[in-house]
């Protein structure tokens, strides 16, 4: 079942970046071969909204919403951003835990080479507030991706164009912490090492100058069993038992 639902949310997301990348028409402003990124100095604001679908034990459907700043030149891509999601656990083995929200802080900051392909890394926090117990953890990632630019031409003349940014991070293991109220385990170590790949789509790139982005990001983690002891028998057992969950989000940015 679990894997049925990874299948499910792998082809929504790209059959979502499919039907809005065939209706996205730029500006011929680029080439293929030698794009032309927006010479922006200083950072410009954005703000996005959108829903998630959710695994991992949280309800299935979230709202979410954020803002943040970013830079987009030739060979810097960096972002920070704040986050609000109103997700909430569902399935987690407590009673009564009806309520919950997450807020979220990441940075990230990539160089782009002259091909388009880009690389670097960054970090996230976050924060899940429940009604039993509140959890935050902070995540290093690393990874890279590359920006698309498409266009159809009739003799010499290019009519129609549009363009898209595939971006790959891995978010690696990092640290945890649950209050007292959920986490008997001294110095709030009840951990689940989450850990995968996060595979985000853009329409059209954020490399061109432009307001308004269609994001879609997948992310598929690993996780073990919650630790519940400090016995290093129990506490070997709990880590050998691993899953996987997945979750997807479809967002709408707008860049000022």
């Amino acid at each position: 079942m679990r894997a049925k639902s990874i299948f499910l949310m792998v082809v929504l997301c790209l059959a979502g970046t499919q039907a809005f990348a065939q209706n996205a028409v730029l500006n011929p402003t680029t080439s293929d071969s030698n794009a032309s990124y927006p010479k922006i100095v200083w950072p410009r604001p954005f703000i996005y909204g959108g829903l998630g679908l959710n695994g991992g034990g949280y309800a299935p459907l979230s709202g979410k919403v954020g803002a943040g700043l970013r830079i987009d030149q030739n060979h810097l891509i960096w972002s920070a951003s704040a986050a609000y999601d109103n997700s909430h656990k569902s399935n987690d083995n407590t009673i009564n835990n009806t309520n919950g929200h997450e807020r979220a802080l990441d940075s990230s900051i990539y160089y782009r080479f002259n091909n388009g392909w880009f690389a670097g890394g960054g970090a996230s926090w976050s924060e899940l507030s429940t009604t039993n117990y509140t959890k935050q953890g902070f995540h290093p990632s690393g990874g890279g991706g590359k920006d698309y630019f498409h266009k159809e031409c009739a003799a010499e003349d290019c009519v129609t164009r549009w363009s898209m940014r595939l971006q790959v991070d891995y978010k690696m293991k990092g640290a945890e912490h649950v209050d007292a109220k959920g986490c008997g385990v001294p110095n709030g170590q009840c951990t689940n090492d989450l850990q995968g790949p996060m595979v985000s789509f853009f329409l059209p790139s954020p490399a061109l100058a432009g307001h308004l982005y269609w994001r879609e990001t997948v992310g598929v983690y690993t996780f073990h069993e919650t630790v519940t002891s400090t016995d290093p028998a129990l506490t070997a057992l709990q880590k050998s038992h691993r899953s996987v969950t997945s979750f997807l989000e479809f967002t709408m940015m707008y860049r000022f």
